[in-house]
């Protein structure tokens, strides 16, 4: 089972395959976001997480772009080792902090937060670095470096 970014084999699997990725990881994104504005008890993370799950939201329709200029729909469910890996990487960790009684107090959330974002991060590297279109690469630095700046907020909510 793969657990890291290295270990997925990307070179084993089209880009299509990983903007299918990035659709799910994005749209989780917002998903968990979301719950952490909903449950949060501390008005300041509600307003900052709302830009972080608003950025999701964007960086979701660049990936569904990408694959509609393919002449490609994303798809509802991934299959094999990707959905492996996505299960095993994000969905599951999300499950288990949002399930959380302690969500609303934020720390475990944030934490975790941080920790996807930066998963996030190593994906889209590895998919920049396959890439070899001047226009995607402008754009997946861009999200690369809006996801630096989420685990950076994240970390300054950490503080409250």
């Amino acid at each position: 089972m793969a657990n890291t970014v290295s270990d997925l084999g990307l070179g084993d699997h089209s880009d299509v395959d990983m903007y299918q990725i990035a659709v799910h990881i994005e749209q989780g994104g917002y998903d968990f976001y979301s719950q952490i504005i909903e449950r949060s008890e501390n008005p300041q993370v509600k307003n900052e997480v709302i830009s972080l799950r608003d950025d999701e939201a964007k960086h979701k329709a660049f990936f569904q772009e990408r694959l509609k200029l393919r002449g490609i729909e994303a798809l509802a469910e991934l299959s094999g080792k990707l959905r492996s890996w996505l299960d095993q990487e994000f969905v599951k960790p999300m499950e288990k902090v949002l399930s959380s009684r302690e969500l609303g107090k934020n720390k475990q959330a944030l934490q975790l937060g941080v920790r996807l974002e930066q998963k996030t991060i190593d994906l889209y590297e590895r998919i920049k670095a396959q890439s070899s279109d001047a226009g995607v690469l402008q754009d997946l630095q861009a999200i690369i470096d809006e996801e630096y700046k989420h685990k950076r907020k994240l970390n300054v909510l950490l503080a409250y």
